[in-house]
Protein backbone atom coordinates (compact mmCIF):
# COMPACT_ATOMS: atom_id res chain seq x y z
CA UNK A 1 0.00 0.00 0.00
CA UNK A 2 1.63 3.31 -0.90
CA UNK A 3 2.82 5.67 1.51
CA UNK A 4 0.49 8.82 2.09
CA UNK A 5 2.27 10.85 3.99
CA UNK A 6 2.17 13.96 3.46
CA UNK A 7 6.02 16.58 3.28
CA UNK A 8 5.41 19.89 4.56
CA UNK A 9 6.10 22.23 1.95
CA UNK A 10 8.87 25.41 2.70
CA UNK A 11 6.92 28.34 2.88
CA UNK A 12 10.24 29.83 1.99
CA UNK A 13 11.23 33.04 3.74
CA UNK A 14 9.51 34.37 6.66
CA UNK A 15 8.33 38.04 5.56
CA UNK A 16 9.12 40.51 7.58
CA UNK A 17 8.19 44.44 7.90
CA UNK A 18 10.22 46.58 5.42
CA UNK A 19 13.51 48.14 7.33
CA UNK A 20 12.28 52.04 8.34
CA UNK A 21 13.86 54.02 5.26
CA UNK A 22 12.43 56.99 5.15
CA UNK A 23 13.32 60.18 6.91
CA UNK A 24 10.27 62.53 6.51
CA UNK A 25 11.51 65.44 8.34
CA UNK A 26 14.68 65.78 5.74
CA UNK A 27 12.60 65.18 3.07
CA UNK A 28 10.39 67.65 3.85
CA UNK A 29 13.14 70.11 4.51
CA UNK A 30 14.88 69.72 1.28
CA UNK A 31 11.41 70.80 -0.63
CA UNK A 32 10.80 74.03 0.98
CA UNK A 33 11.05 76.89 -0.38
CA UNK A 34 14.85 79.04 0.42
CA UNK A 35 13.29 81.59 2.27
CA UNK A 36 10.95 79.47 4.26
CA UNK A 37 11.74 80.64 8.07
CA UNK A 38 11.85 77.92 10.81
CA UNK A 39 12.12 78.58 14.39
CA UNK A 40 14.56 76.91 16.72
CA UNK A 41 12.09 73.71 17.85
CA UNK A 42 11.69 73.21 14.05
CA UNK A 43 15.14 73.48 13.28
CA UNK A 44 16.06 71.38 16.36
CA UNK A 45 13.54 68.55 14.59
CA UNK A 46 15.01 68.77 11.25
CA UNK A 47 18.75 68.22 12.99
CA UNK A 48 17.81 65.56 15.32
CA UNK A 49 19.14 67.58 18.55
CA UNK A 50 17.88 69.29 21.11
CA UNK A 51 17.12 72.48 21.50
CA UNK A 52 18.97 73.83 23.98
CA UNK A 53 21.98 72.21 22.10
CA UNK A 54 20.93 74.79 19.37
CA UNK A 55 20.90 77.13 22.05
CA UNK A 56 24.38 76.94 22.96
CA UNK A 57 25.82 76.91 19.44
CA UNK A 58 23.74 79.84 18.88
CA UNK A 59 25.26 81.52 22.23
CA UNK A 60 29.08 80.20 21.11
CA UNK A 61 28.89 81.93 17.92
CA UNK A 62 28.71 78.85 15.76
CA UNK A 63 26.59 77.76 12.68
CA UNK A 64 23.67 77.29 11.31
CA UNK A 65 23.11 80.85 10.48
CA UNK A 66 20.58 82.28 11.72
CA UNK A 67 18.48 86.01 12.05
CA UNK A 68 16.57 87.84 14.59
CA UNK A 69 13.28 88.99 13.00
CA UNK A 70 10.57 91.07 15.30
CA UNK A 71 12.32 89.90 18.43
CA UNK A 72 12.64 85.73 16.83
CA UNK A 73 15.19 83.67 16.33
CA UNK A 74 14.73 82.26 12.85
CA UNK A 75 16.89 80.17 10.54
CA UNK A 76 16.10 80.60 6.81
CA UNK A 77 16.00 77.33 4.59
CA UNK A 78 18.22 77.96 2.11
CA UNK A 79 21.13 79.22 4.42
CA UNK A 80 20.80 75.92 6.64
CA UNK A 81 20.80 73.93 3.60
CA UNK A 82 23.75 75.75 2.71
CA UNK A 83 25.05 74.59 5.36
CA UNK A 84 24.49 71.15 5.90
CA UNK A 85 26.04 71.12 2.00
CA UNK A 86 29.24 72.56 2.58
CA UNK A 87 29.42 70.83 5.77
CA UNK A 88 29.17 67.49 3.75
CA UNK A 89 31.01 68.44 0.30
CA UNK A 90 33.70 70.73 0.86
CA UNK A 91 36.89 69.71 2.37
CA UNK A 92 38.38 71.79 5.16
CA UNK A 93 40.55 74.61 4.40
CA UNK A 94 40.84 76.18 7.65
CA UNK A 95 39.74 75.99 11.54
CA UNK A 96 35.87 77.45 10.39
CA UNK A 97 35.16 74.58 8.11
CA UNK A 98 36.81 71.71 9.98
CA UNK A 99 34.63 73.26 13.00
CA UNK A 100 31.20 73.11 10.72
CA UNK A 101 32.11 69.48 9.62
CA UNK A 102 33.11 67.84 12.80
CA UNK A 103 29.70 69.58 14.70
CA UNK A 104 27.67 67.78 11.71
CA UNK A 105 29.72 64.56 11.94
CA UNK A 106 28.57 64.64 16.19
CA UNK A 107 24.90 64.78 14.76
CA UNK A 108 22.71 62.31 15.61
CA UNK A 109 21.10 60.02 12.75
CA UNK A 110 17.66 61.32 11.94
CA UNK A 111 15.17 59.64 13.04
CA UNK A 112 13.28 57.51 10.26
CA UNK A 113 9.85 55.95 9.20
CA UNK A 114 9.00 52.69 7.36
CA UNK A 115 5.93 55.19 5.97
CA UNK A 116 6.71 57.81 3.28
CA UNK A 117 3.63 59.96 4.19
CA UNK A 118 1.21 60.76 7.07
CA UNK A 119 -1.42 58.86 5.19
CA UNK A 120 0.09 55.56 4.82
CA UNK A 121 0.94 56.01 8.76
CA UNK A 122 -2.24 56.39 9.44
CA UNK A 123 -3.61 53.66 7.42
CA UNK A 124 -1.09 50.65 7.34
CA UNK A 125 0.85 52.10 10.70
CA UNK A 126 1.88 48.86 13.20
CA UNK A 127 1.69 49.59 17.17
CA UNK A 128 5.05 50.50 17.23
CA UNK A 129 5.61 52.71 13.82
CA UNK A 130 6.27 56.47 14.53
CA UNK A 131 5.52 59.70 12.64
CA UNK A 132 7.12 62.82 13.59
CA UNK A 133 4.36 65.04 15.01
CA UNK A 134 4.13 69.17 15.93
CA UNK A 135 2.49 69.71 19.15
CA UNK A 136 0.73 73.04 18.51
CA UNK A 137 0.86 75.70 20.42
CA UNK A 138 -1.01 76.55 23.10
CA UNK A 139 -3.44 73.36 22.91
CA UNK A 140 -0.64 70.73 21.72
CA UNK A 141 -3.11 69.69 18.89
CA UNK A 142 -0.95 67.22 17.34
CA UNK A 143 -0.53 68.03 13.60
CA UNK A 144 1.62 66.49 10.44
CA UNK A 145 5.00 67.81 11.45
CA UNK A 146 6.36 67.44 7.51
CA UNK A 147 2.93 69.08 6.40
CA UNK A 148 3.53 72.14 9.31
CA UNK A 149 7.45 72.54 8.81
CA UNK A 150 6.59 74.96 5.97
CA UNK A 151 3.74 77.40 7.83
CA UNK A 152 5.61 79.92 9.54
CA UNK A 153 2.46 80.32 11.93
CA UNK A 154 2.95 77.14 13.65
CA UNK A 155 4.86 76.58 16.61
CA UNK A 156 5.24 73.98 19.01
CA UNK A 157 8.18 70.70 19.62
CA UNK A 158 7.81 68.03 17.56
CA UNK A 159 7.77 64.92 18.79
CA UNK A 160 7.42 61.19 17.13
CA UNK A 161 4.73 59.61 18.11
CA UNK A 162 2.96 55.95 18.05
CA UNK A 163 -0.82 55.88 16.23
CA UNK A 164 -1.82 54.93 20.36
CA UNK A 165 0.14 58.57 21.44
CA UNK A 166 -1.60 60.07 18.76
CA UNK A 167 -4.76 59.64 19.26
CA UNK A 168 -4.21 60.41 23.21
CA UNK A 169 -1.98 63.45 22.23
CA UNK A 170 -5.86 64.28 19.84
CA UNK A 171 -7.81 63.92 22.83
CA UNK A 172 -6.31 66.16 25.10
CA UNK A 173 -6.29 69.02 22.80
CA UNK A 174 -10.01 69.00 21.90
CA UNK A 175 -10.64 68.76 25.37
CA UNK A 176 -8.64 72.12 25.60
CA UNK A 177 -9.99 73.70 22.68
CA UNK A 178 -13.58 73.01 23.93
CA UNK A 179 -12.89 74.23 26.92
CA UNK A 180 -11.38 77.46 25.61
CA UNK A 181 -13.99 78.10 23.20
CA UNK A 182 -16.75 77.29 25.07
CA UNK A 183 -15.52 79.61 27.80
CA UNK A 184 -17.15 77.40 30.60
CA UNK A 185 -17.69 79.67 33.28
CA UNK A 186 -17.72 78.51 36.91
CA UNK A 187 -20.77 79.83 39.52
CA UNK A 188 -19.89 83.23 41.28
CA UNK A 189 -17.58 84.55 38.88
CA UNK A 190 -18.25 88.13 38.36
CA UNK A 191 -18.94 88.11 34.78
CA UNK A 192 -21.56 85.58 35.29
CA UNK A 193 -23.42 86.98 37.76
CA UNK A 194 -23.97 90.60 36.34
CA UNK A 195 -25.45 88.68 32.88
CA UNK A 196 -28.53 87.06 33.44
CA UNK A 197 -28.88 85.90 30.04
CA UNK A 198 -25.65 83.79 30.53
CA UNK A 199 -26.48 80.22 32.05
CA UNK A 200 -24.59 78.62 34.64
CA UNK A 201 -22.13 75.67 34.03
CA UNK A 202 -21.24 73.83 36.91
CA UNK A 203 -18.00 71.51 36.05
Amino acid sequence: MPSTTKTLEDPGPIATAPEPDHAPLLEAFDRLASDVCLDVKKVSAVLSISVSTLNDWRLRGFPPPWVKANGRVIYRAGALRDWLHECETQEPTGTTTQRRRDELEALPIPQRSRHASFAAFTTHGSTTDTWPFLLSEPTGRPLDAVEALANEEIEGPVEWMTLEQYSEAWKKAVTLIYVQEDKVLLPGRPEEEGDPEKPKRIL
